[in-house]
């Protein structure tokens, strides 16, 4: 006859269940088999633990500690064949979670809100959210099972580092501080939907998100919002150049190496007369005839027509009374057909 009598028991009288100690009741297939202990016999009914079993009925016998006790094996085998269908399944489902590819991940809302059938047994699910252990579920055809934590090496310990491909995440977890992603990890697919025409980047004010911009919007961060700006690429970088003043031309630099406004000629649409008095200024516009508008020298006046493009129409300088003669002027020529008369 095989039996199984490793360690002691502790029984009490009108109580079914036998606790043990130093036993291994679990593994060692004794569901079904016969209990006995000081001379008594009593089938068991169930096997709860290694340590812990449960009779067909209450012990008859007196109350013990530390006693010893035999299982006869042999009413057990075939009873214990189930058991160990269960028992290997066990281990295989524990052992199977070892370098495990979750099916889905998230949190556990979104795990209840999958819809799983018998046939999606084995379905594993990983609990990945912010503030939470890390764990992982599996589906056993009609419930999960779990939670099945993952831990490093120390004991009770959280996550202190999580590799994939390409990705590197050293941290405890929910804190992540540190984050390394080898180029290409993610591909563009992984990322946020962009609508067409658009560039990454963030145009509102502070740090944020990343946003969808425009092209003017990114032609505004490098140079200006402001109307007429031109923008151009400088020796290191992109440069900004702004509008210039009426009447003005764009040209090249003496260096050759960045545009520039420049004053170009006044082409006339209509004849113009400029006017010179004693009591005028040079700094005036010469167009009207009062001490505020009119030139105050001749010279000024002729200068100030020689810049013009007359196109078809004439100039006339009208001077006042007292403004001198024409001695020591400096006649210069002129664009257009004319002509300047003074």
């Amino acid at each position: 006859m095989s039996t199984y009598k490793t360690g002691t028991v502790s029984v009490s009288n009108g109580n079914a269940i036998v606790t043990g100690s130093g036993t291994a009741w679990a593994v060692a297939l004794v569901a079904g088999g016969m209990f006995s202990s000081a001379g008594l016999a009593v089938p068991i009914a169930s096997v709860d633990s290694d340590t812990q079993l449960t009779l067909d009925y209450p012990w008859p016998g007196t109350t013990a500690s530390g006693a010893a006790y035999s299982i006869a094996l042999e009413n057990s085998e075939a009873a214990s064949v189930v058991e160990m269908n269960a028992l290997i399944a066990r281990i295989l489902r524990t052992l199977s979670l070892v370098g495990i590819h979750p099916n889905e991940s998230g949190n556990l809302a979104k795990r209840d809100a999958l819809t799983l059938a018998a046939d999606d047994e084995g379905y594993i699910y990983l609990h990945a959210e912010i503030g939470v252990a890390f764990a992982v579920y599996r589906w056993t055809g009609s419930s999960w099972d779990g939670p099945f934590p993952i831990a490093d090496a120390v004991a009770g310990g959280g996550v202190t580092s999580i590799v994939g491909s390409g990705i590197t995440v050293d941290s405890t977890n929910p804190a992540i501080p540190s984050l390394s992603i080898t180029n290409d990890a993610i591909s563009n697919a992984k990322l946020a939907n962009m609508a067409t025409a658009r560039i990454k980047g963030r145009a509102t004010a502070a740090t944020g998100d990343p946003e969808d911009l425009t092209l003017t919007q990114v032609l505004d961060l490098v140079g200006s919002t402001a109307q007429g700006d031109i923008l151009y690429r400088g020796s290191s970088s992109w440069s900004r150049l702004p509008k210039g003043t009426a009447l003005q031309v764009l040209r090249q630099n003496t260096a050759l190496t960045a545009p520039e406004w420049a004053s170009t000629r006044e082409v006339l649409t209509t004849s113009r007369t400029y006017f010179v008095r004693t009591d005028g200024s040079d700094s005036n516009t010469g167009l009207a005839n009062t001490s505020g508008g009119a030139f105050l020298t001749l010279q000024k006046a002729i200068d100030t027509a020689a810049t013009l493009d007359l196109s078809i129409f004439s100039v006339t300088i009208q001077c006042g009374t007292g403004t001198g003669g024409t001695t020591g002027l400096n006649l210069k020529s002129y664009v257009g057909v004319g002509p300047i008369t003074l």
